[in-house]
């Protein structure tokens, strides 16, 4: 199944629709909650809360269900909120169930023994102003990561799609960019005492590999591939494909990450590390799709 996502422009008159719709919704979201509050503290109240038996036979009696809150929605709109009609019935069952999943986690954890954290602040003027404008500044931070976000899934979905226009076959290394992105064992000496092990550099190697997005980019060409019926992509064992030589295929030294240059010392051949690399692993590819 494929699964598409639009941004919606809605208009200045729409905006406000939509602002006003999302109020009425946090309205009923807070009034379902606490009338399901209310009888939970009268269930409390009862003599008998702590009598496991009692419990077990009649707490069911306290509860509000979300059958009983949707069925109530009717002679809501009817005889108490009437402007609820403007909404569509989903959007107001849909705040209920929101409202029964609370509900359900609440008593899973009552159910397991645990209880509410709550704590008590006394807040002076300055400091309440500073965490509202540490909230504000959150909230410019999410904005500026969801437009990079949105970026970057941009880019790499046309780049997928023009590779599964220009080629009936795409081959790529098979990598784990989780394993690539691991942190570096730490390395001690003989007298025990820890060494430079390259973690800082590792850091940078591993928000690059991150920003990459290797395996969304790998997950959306296959998607567009399958989806598009003439495209085929292999994966194939990176092992050795940038020591062995494209040219004479025989392998020659390790090579550090810093060497970026590929020089044979058997036929000569003198090409980019990457490029190099890029040559074995589509013939790697192309091997695997050779009749047996």
């Amino acid at each position: 199944m494929k699964a598409l996502k639009y941004r919606l422009y809605p208009t200045k008159v729409q905006v406000v629709k939509l602002e006003w719709t999302l109020s009425r919704c946090c309205e009923l979201y807070n009034a379902a909650l606490q009338e399901r509050k209310d009888i939970w503290n009268a269930c409390k109240k009862h003599l008998n809360f702590y009598d496991p038996d009692w419990c077990t036979e009649h707490a069911k009696d306290y509860r509000v269900t979300y059958y009983d809150q949707a069925n109530a929605l009717p002679t809501l709109k009817r005889d108490v909120r009437p402007e609820y009609t403007a909404i569509g019935s989903q959007v107001l069952q849909d705040v209920l169930r929101r409202v029964d999943k609370a509900f359900a986690a609440f008593y899973r954890r009552v159910r397991c023994g645990q209880t509410q954290a709550t704590l008590g602040i006394n807040l002076e003027h300055s400091t309440i102003l500073f965490a509202i404008l540490v909230k504000q500044a959150a909230q410019e931070v999410g904005t500026c990561h969801r437009k990079i976000r949105n970026q970057r899934a941009d880019f790499l979905h046309k780049e997928a799609r023009d590779l599964v226009k220009c080629y009936e076959t795409i081959v790529f290394e098979d990598l784990k960019p989780k394993n690539l992105s691991r942190r570096p064992k730490p390395k001690q000496d003989e007298n025990g005492t820890f060494l430079p092990n390259g973690a800082a550099a590792k850091a940078g190697l591993n928000k690059s590999i991150a920003d990459a997005a290797w395996g969304l980019f790998v997950r959306l060409v296959r998607a567009k591939a399958e989806s598009a019926g003439h495209t085929t992509v292999v994966l194939v064992n990176p092992k050795n494909t940038s020591q062995i030589c494209s040219g004479c295929k025989r392998k020659g030294p390790h090579k550090d990450l810093d060497e970026r240059t590929h020089t044979c010392q058997h036929c000569g051949l003198v090409l980019d590390r990457d490029h190099n690399a890029a040559l074995n692993i589509l013939r790697l590819g192309l091997s695997h799709q050779e009749p047996s």
